[in-house]
Formats: C-alpha cells, sequence, structure tokens
C-alpha cells in the first residue's frame, strides 16, 4: 500500500468512526466543539498498544465478505492511533475500501463509503468533467 492511500485512510478515521457511533467520546476526550474540524494534532496517542493483536471479529455482512483481507491485514498489528490497524484493498480502478480493526477487541469498523479517484471538476457545477 502506498503512503498517499494509508495517510489518506488514516484521515478519514474520524468520519469512518463518525458514522459508526465511535468518535463521539474522542471528540469529547480532546475538547472540541462542534464548530471545529478536529485536528491530529489535538488527539495525541497516549498508549501504544503491544502484543499480539486480538483475533478479528467478523460480526457484520460487510466484515464477513471481505474477512481473508481484514484478517491478513489486522494480523500486521496497529498502525494508526496507537491501536487500530486500518486495512485497505481494491475495489476497481481508482478505488479503494477499507476496514478498521481494533487490535485491542478485534472489533471491525467497516465505513459506509469508499474512496475512488475523480480528478477533473467543471467548477461552475462541481461535477466531473467527461474524460
Amino acid at each position: 500500500m502506498t503512503i498517499a492511500i494509508r495517510t489518506f485512510c488514516a484521515s478519514l478515521l474520524a468520519l469512518a468512526l463518525a458514522n459508526i457511533g465511535a468518535s463521539t467520546s474522542l471528540a469529547i476526550r480532546a475538547g472540541f466543539d462542534s464548530d471545529k474540524d478536529p485536528r491530529f494534532e489535538d488527539m495525541p496517542v497516549t498508549e501504544k498498544f503491544a502484543g499480539k493483536p486480538a483475533p478479528v471479529k467478523l460480526l457484520t455482512t460487510e466484515a464477513r465478505r471481505y474477512r481473508t483481507v481484514i484478517r491478513e491485514g489486522a494480523r500486521e498489528g496497529p498502525n494508526f492511533a496507537g491501536h487500530f490497524t486500518i486495512v485497505t484493498w481494491g475495489c476497481g480502478a481508482g478505488c479503494v475500501q477499507f476496514a478498521i480493526v481494533d487490535a485491542k477487541t478485534g472489533l471491525v469498523y467497516s465505513p459506509r463509503f469508499y474512496v475512488a479517484a475523480r480528478t477533473h471538476f467543471d467548477e461552475e457545477t462541481d461535477q466531473p468533467d467527461e474524460p
């Protein structure tokens, strides 16, 4: 996985967790007010997971559908925020899907979106230009 993809997916972590209802406590702990965008430097990692990651818990249809890539990625251990593993896989040209696995618990968070490349936009309509 390229650094750019990992960095982009990492930057989407807060949004993904918000979609699954997990970031509220992070935002409260970090002292965010609802009018400000969260920043990475406002949420320092205070503990880093050490040890063998917990077995992946495939509790959703989405997690079970991508079980092999999620399990393989989770085995590598945390790569974000101390105890989360961002696992990515391709879903076509310019498309990346991902899941976030908690190394402590094995829980899999599947965001309700994927990342796709859209490069050229018409400035007036904010719609993609035709190739």
